[in-house]
């Protein structure tokens, strides 16, 4: 069976059964404190799919509570679109029910580099709102869904200070899970709104960053950095069958603290197979997460044994970033 078409019906099923149940099952640890499920009545033709950032999007629906929430999702061109701007993610109120959105890629990409771009004050969406860029695989439960999550959410605390997070699963609610999730503040102006966000996933190891501004092509300044979180335990998954969702969803299906909905951009998204510079560190001699000097001195080796590597040449920056994925791998 086609991948694509089996994930898809995989997200169907698993929809529908949660449509039923109506609510998610307590036992289950989640970032976003419920599922992502699926449930579009009709056949796959049905499926409402949009181009966005060279990739195809399936477009969510139901008119009953799905997770996350539970909520009702719309998959209205009045409230998931695309334009010059980006692709536009939105809440809002309709015949006196409050209907999210979502939006999620046909195919699993794996390791490599994750950029995502946002524009709109993300900073104060409603204590009720939450918005969600993150992997998900539906077979996965003893991985916990491999699902990494950059998050922005006050779960429904208008009094909360920081307003973002980063998750690896299994984590019920952040702060609370240790060194699986991370809680951090976004600071924006109407005027400097976007933002960039990173998650660097590979063997062993996923590093999430966030910065201040558009930098899909270009590498962004030291300045400009909101937050950088690096997890490298036992949690981090194994690439399977997992897919980038992006949502704009009301935290426990509750109506926003302001009465109003609300519209989020997502304005760019890129993903590149791991780093060329990624496969040329030295080999680790002891295990630890030190950097020895025997091993500095073998990955100095690599760089000088082949000055020129895939085409790119060797520079100061090149072996400082080389040292970086040492010290924190």
């Amino acid at each position: 069976m086609n991948q694509k078409i089996h994930i898809i019906r995989l997200l169907i099923i698993a929809g529908l059964l949660m449509g039923l149940s109506q609510t998610a099952s307590a036992g289950l640890e989640l970032s976003q404190k419920s599922e992502t499920f699926v449930f579009v009545p009709g056949t796959l033709q049905d499926l409402r799919t949009i181009s966005f950032a060279g990739h195809d999007w399936i477009v969510k629906e139901c008119d009953f509570q799905v997770g996350p929430g539970p909520n009702f999702f719309s998959g209205s061109e009045d409230d998931v679109w695309v334009d010059d701007e980006g692709l536009h993610l939105t809440i809002s109120k309709q015949n006196d029910k409050w209907y999210c959105t979502e939006v999620f890629l046909d195919t699993a990409l794996g390791y490599g580099n994750y950029v995502f771009q946002t524009n709109k004050r993300v900073d104060i969406i409603d204590p009720m709102m939450v918005l969600g860029l993150f992997t998900w695989d539906i077979e996965a439960v003893e991985q916990h869904n491999r699902e990494m999550t950059i998050e922005f959410a006050r779960w429904g605390n208008p009094d909360e200070n920081t307003n973002a997070q980063n998750v690896v699963q299994p984590c019920s609610e952040c702060p609370g899970c240790g060194d699986n999730c991370t809680r951090f503040r976004v600071n924006l102006t109407d005027n400097n709104s976007d933002l960039t966000h990173y998650m660097i996933w590979r063997s062993g190891i996923v590093e999430f960053s966030t910065y201040h501004g558009k930098y899909i092509d270009s590498v962004p300044p030291a300045s400009a950095l909101v937050h950088r979180w690096t997890y490298a335990g036992e949690n981090v998954p194994e690439p399977g069958n997992e897919i980038i969702h992006f949502n704009f969803w009301l935290y426990g299906g509750n109506a926003p603290l302001s009465g109003l909905g609300d519209e989020v951009v997502i304005t760019d998204f890129t993903w590149k197979e791991p780093d060329w510079k990624d496969k040329w560190i030295g080999p680790d001699s002891d295990g630890g997460t030190s950097v020895t000097t025997t091993e500095l001195q073998d990955t100095i080796h690599h760089w000088l044994e082949d000055i020129s590597i895939d085409g790119n040449m060797v520079s100061t920056a090149d072996l400082q970033e080389i040292i970086t994925i040492w010290l924190v791998g």
